[in-house]
C-alpha cells in the first residue's frame, strides 16, 4: 500500500450530504456485518478495504495496460465476488480490472476517480453502468443522475484519453409490477436511460450497448432466472451481459496479441497487431517504413528465425501452416506529400487510439491518419478532389455487423478526384471500401485486412469510372474485388462501370470469390476492366458445385438484366493452390437481385428493398492471358466453366492465350473445362 493511499484512508472523513449525484462523495464510514465481505486492514469498514484492495492492483498496474476496466455499483462488483465461473469466462484472455462497489451511487464513482482509481496505468476500454442505487431513492431526479454519469464520462476521458468508453443503460430490475420497491426505481431508471440513450447519440464516440430487453421476459420483467433477486444477475444474467459486449471487446483482444510473432528490424522490435478471422484463425500484420538496407527478423509461433535485408518496399505472407498461423508484414516507401496538420481541410490522428465515430469528409478534405494511428470508427465521403492517407489503421471494431454509422465501414459516394493511399483498413462492419458513382478514383497502397465477418467485400466498384486499384492487399472472408452496378435510376440514366485498372494486387479471399463481376447489375453497362498483375495467394475454402446459387470461383463474370459485360482482360494472373479445389473461371448470366442501398440507409435493418432480375445479361470479349496455377495439386480442379441463357444473354468471345495448370496448358480439351451452351471461347493452345 502507498503512503498516498494510506495517508487518504487513515485521514479523518469528512461526511458530504450525500445528495447531489454530480458531487464526489466518499463512502469511508461505510459498514458490514459479513466478515466475508472484502476484509481487511480496516475490519468492517467493507468500502475503506476494498477501496484499498483496489488500490494494491492499481500499483501492480502501474506503466502498464489493462484491457478492459469495469465501473459501477454492486451489479459490477458482484460478478467478480459472487458469480467466479462466470466472470473466469469473461477474463480469460484479457486483464480486466473490477472497480464495482456495492451499494455506490454516481457521486461515489466521481470520488473514486478524484483519488487515482483510473491513474498509473492505460486502459484500453472502460465499461461504465451505474445510477440503479441513485434511483432507489424516491426522491431522486432521474435528470440528476443522467447529469452525473455524463460527468463520469467526461472523468474517464480526462484520465484516459485513448480508452473505448462503452456506456450501459441502467439495467431493468424488479420481477413484476407487484415488487413496488423496484418497479418505482425502474420507472427512474427508464428515464435516466432515455436521456442517456440521446447522449450517447449526440456524443458520437461512446459505445452504446443497450441489451436490457434480453434481460427481461414477454411480460417486460426480469425473470428470477436472470436476477434472482430482482435486481443482481445470475450467472446466466452475468453471462448474456459477457455476449453483449463480446463483439465490442475483439479489438481490444486484438490489439493486445500478436499470434506469437515477432518482427524487428535492425534490432528494434516493432508493434503488430491482429485481425480476427471468422473461418480461420485470427491472423497478425505490421509494417514499417523501408529507406533501404534494414536488418529484418521474423520469428515464427514455433520459433523459426528467418532474416532478410528489405532493400525497397515490399508486401510479404508468413504462412507456414495454410492459414491457420499467418503474418502479413509490409515494408514501406517513405511518405511523400503529407499534408499539413494546421490546415483547417485537414482531419488529423496522430499516434494512439482515437474513438472517433462517424467521420464525414467533402469537397477539398484530406483525413489523415500518422503511423501509430488507430482509428476506430467509420467514414463517409462525398465530393471532390477527397484524399484519405497516411500509415494509420482505421479500424471498425466498434461496431456489430452491418451497425456502424454509415452504410460501409468506408463509403466514398459521388466522388471526383478521390485518392486513398497508404492506410490500412481492418475489421469493418460490413463493406470494406465501397466506392458508388465516383470518377477519377485512385486507390494505391492500402492494406484492407480483414476476414472478420461475411459482407466484408474488399472494395465494390458501383457504377464508378476511370479507377485505377493499385499495389494493394486485401484479405476478405467476402469477395475480394467486386464491380458492381447499383443504380436504381431508370435504366436509361444508369451510370456504367468503366475505364478501370487493377494492378500488381495480393488478394485473399476465405469465403467467397476473388473477383465478382455482376451479380448487382444496375448499370448501362460494364466495359474497359484490366486487372493485372495479381496473386493470388488464397481462395475460398468452399467448393460448391457450378450450378449452386453460391458457387465460388477466382473470377466470377455474372450478368443480369440486360447488362453486358464487354472488353475485359486478365493479363498475369497468378493463383497459389492449396490442393483444394475451387473453379478459376465461371462466365454464365444468371438471375440475381439487387438490394437498393443509398446514403445513410441501413439495409440490414427495418424493410430492404430489393430487385428481383427477370432477365439475364451477356458477356463478350473476355481475355484471360498468362493465368497460372501452381502450389499445391491435391484435389485442385480449376473448372473453366462458360454457359448463356439464350442468343440474346450469350457468353462469346472468350480467349484464353497462354493459360496453364501445373505446368499443363489450358486448351478446349483440358479436364474441367466446360464451353456450354450459347457460349464460345478460343484457347491458343488448341
Amino acid at each position: 500500500m502507498s503512503i498516498g493511499v494510506a495517508a487518504m484512508l487513515l485521514a479523518p472523513v469528512e461526511c458530504v450530504a450525500d445528495e447531489s449525484p454530480v458531487s464526489a462523495v466518499s463512502r469511508m464510514e461505510s459498514r458490514t456485518k459479513d466478515p466475508t465481505r472484502d476484509p481487511g486492514l480496516f475490519g468492517d469498514y467493507w468500502w475503506a478495504n476494498r477501496f484499498l484492495s483496489r488500490h494494491r492492483l492499481i500499483e501492480g498496474f502501474k506503466g502498464k495496460t489493462v484491457d478492459v476496466v469495469m465501473l459501477g455499483d454492486s451489479i459490477t462488483h458482484f460478478w467478480e465476488w459472487k458469480h467466479p465461473k462466470s466472470w473466469a469466462k469473461f477474463t480469460k484472455g484479457r486483464t480486466v480490472l473490477n472497480l464495482g462497489y456495492g451499494g455506490d451511487k454516481t457521486q461515489n464513482v466521481l470520488w473514486r476517480m478524484e483519488h487515482g482509481e483510473l491513474d498509473g496505468y492505460t486502459a484500453k476500454c472502460v465499461v461504465l453502468m451505474i445510477g440503479t442505487n441513485n434511483n432507489s431513492a424516491n426522491d431522486s431526479d432521474p435528470a440528476a443522475v443522467a447529469e452525473g454519469v455524463k460527468k463520469i464520462v467526461a472523468g474517464i476521458r480526462s484520465r484516459q484519453p485513448t480508452a473505448k468508453v462503452i456506456l450501459h443503460p441502467i439495467f431493468p430490475r424488479g420481477c413484476s409490477a407487484d415488487s413496488t420497491r423496484h418497479a418505482a426505481a425502474r420507472s427512474r431508471n427508464d428515464k435516466t436511460n432515455a436521456l442517456l440513450r440521446q447522449f450517447a447519440k449526440e456524443d458520437g464516440k461512446l459505445v452504446w450497448v443497450d441489451f436490457n430487453d434480453k434481460l427481461v421476459d414477454e411480460s417486460g420483467w426480469v425473470p428470477k432466472s436472470l436476477m434472482a433477486d430482482e435486481i443482481h444477475p445470475t450467472d446466466a444474467g452475468y453471462d448474456i451481459w459477457m455476449d453483449a459486449l463480446a463483439p465490442h471487446l475483439v479489438a481490444v483482444n486484438a490489439a493486445s496479441a500478436d499470434m506469437g510473432w515477432r518482427v524487428s528490424v535492425d534490432g528494434r522490435e516493432i508493434p503488430l497487431r491482429t485481425c480476427p478471422a471468422d473461418v480461420w484463425a485470427p491472423y497478425a500484420f505490421g509494417s514499417f517504413e523501408v529507406a533501404g538496407g534494414e536488418q529484418v527478423v521474423v520469428t515464427s509461433p514455433r520459433g523459426v528465425v528467418e532474416r532478410f535485408v528489405a532493400e525497397k518496399p515490399f508486401r510479404r505472407i508468413f504462412d507456414p501452416d495454410r492459414r491457420k498461423s499467418v503474418l502479413v508484414l509490409f515494408g514501406d516507401a517513405p511518405e511523400t506529400d503529407v499534408p499539413d496538420r494546421n490546415d483547417p481541410k485537414v482531419k488529423w490522428f496522430g499516434p494512439g487510439e482515437h474513438h472517433a465515430g462517424g467521420i464525414s469528409l467533402k469537397d477539398g478534405e484530406t483525413l489523415y491518419l500518422e503511423r501509430g494511428a488507430v482509428v476506430y470508427g467509420g467514414l463517409y465521403a462525398r465530393g471532390r478532389d477527397i484524399t484519405v492517407a497516411g500509415r494509420g489503421i482505421l479500424t471498425g471494431a466498434d461496431y456489430p455487423k452491418c451497425k456502424g454509422p454509415f452504410p460501409f465501414f468506408t463509403y466514398f459516394d459521388h466522388c471526383t478526384n478521390l485518392v486513398v493511399r497508404g492506410v490500412t483498413l481492418t475489421e469493418p462492419y460490413h463493406w470494406t471500401l465501397a466506392v458508388s458513382q465516383s470518377r477519377k478514383v485512385l486507390i494505391e497502397d492500402v492494406r484492407l485486412c480483414a476476414g472478420n465477418i461475411i459482407n466484408d467485400d474488399g472494395i465494390d466498384l458501383m457504377n464508378t469510372s476511370e479507377a485505377t486499384i493499385r499495389d494493394v492487399f486485401v484479405r476478405t472472408q467476402d469477395d475480394a474485388i467486386a464491380v458492381k452496378g447499383m443504380d436504381f435510376r431508370p435504366p436509361a440514366e444508369r451510370s456504367p462501370c468503366e475505364d478501370i485498372l487493377v494492378e500488381n494486387c495480393t488478394l485473399w479471399v476465405d469465403s467467397a470469390n476473388v473477383f465478382r463481376i455482376g451479380f448487382e447489375s444496375n448499370a448501362s453497362a460494364f466495359r474497359r476492366l484490366t486487372f493485372r498483375d495479381i496473386y493470388v495467394h488464397a481462395y475460398s475454402h468452399r467448393s460448391l458445385p457450378v450450378g449452386h446459387e453460391w458457387a465460388h470461383a477466382v473470377v466470377w463474370l455474372q450478368p443480369s438484366n440486360g447488362l453486358k459485360i464487354s472488353d475485359v482482360l486478365f493479363e498475369d494472373l497468378h493463383v497459389r493452390s492449396d490442393g483444394t479445389d475451387m473453379p478459376l473461371v465461371i462466365a454464365e448470366p444468371r438471375l440475381t437481385r439487387c438490394f437498393r442501398i443509398g446514403s445513410g440507409s441501413d439495409p440490414y435493418s427495418g424493410k430492404v428493398e430489393r430487385e428481383f432480375y427477370k432477365t439475364g445479361g451477356s458477356v463478350d470479349g473476355v481475355t484471360f492471358r498468362r493465368m497460372t496455377v501452381d502450389g499445391v495439386k491435391g484435389a485442385f480442379h480449376g473448372i473453366v466453366h462458360a454457359k448463356g441463357r439464350s442468343p440474346s444473354e450469350a457468353v462469346s468471345n472468350l480467349r484464353f492465350e497462354n493459360c496453364v495448370r501445373f505446368g499443363e496448358p489450358l486448351t478446349a480439351k483440358s479436364p474441367y473445362v466446360t464451353v456450354g451452351e450459347f457460349s464460345s471461347a478460343q484457347f491458343d493452345a488448341d
